[in-house]
């Protein structure tokens, strides 16, 4: 599978796995979506001070063939379809999602930085990657992810939830 977008998918708020379902079915749905692959669902606990209780933390990498401004817009849809407030700080969050990283992309502006700024310090992000894109080349650091996920500073409890496959079952039953 050609990767060149990778959402991260959160949650804690609601019926985390359901909303987090519907997100990755609205954006496999899209136009712009040749390929997907969803990685295994993680509880973990918050970053920082934010309101709720564990986090449902996954990721989503893609073959999309539009813009970042695009996938960005479609995953704020996402987000306001689900009922979140769009980027409020240290509120619990229905649905939370990032576009972290797309390849050949460098962008620093008020609304997107790509890659995601934070990306080689959030070990929920790293490791369901390494689970399904082990090798995909982050830049900068042009690092592998199991490598980066070697050296995350990170090193928080991860429950699973529901394994990888599984999910992809999930997606593609959807009717």
């Amino acid at each position: 599978m050609h990767v060149n977008a990778v959402l991260g998918l959160g949650s804690n708020n609601g019926n985390r796995f359901e909303i987090i379902r519907k997100c990755c079915r609205k954006i496999s749905e899209d136009r712009n979506t040749i390929e997907f692959l969803v990685s295994g669902l993680y509880t973990s606990e918050p970053v920082g001070k934010v309101e709720g209780g564990e986090f449902l933390n996954g990721v989503m990498i893609l073959d999309w063939t539009a813009g970042p401004y695009e996938l960005q817009n479609l995953t704020r849809i996402c987000e306001v379809e689900a009922g979140s407030e769009v980027k409020k700080h240290g509120k619990a969050r229905k649905l939370d999602v990032d576009l972290l990283f797309m390849a050949g992309v460098h962008l620093n502006t008020p609304d997107l930085i790509l890659p995601h700024p934070r990306l080689a310090e959030r070990h929920f992000v790293l490791f369901p990657l390494s689970e399904i894109a082990p090798d995909l080349i982050i830049y900068p650091p042009r690092t592998r992810v199991t490598n980066l996920l070697g050296i995350c500073p990170d090193r928080s409890d991860l429950v699973l939830y529901k394994k990888a496959p599984e999910m992809c079952r999930i997606w593609s039953d959807i009717s």
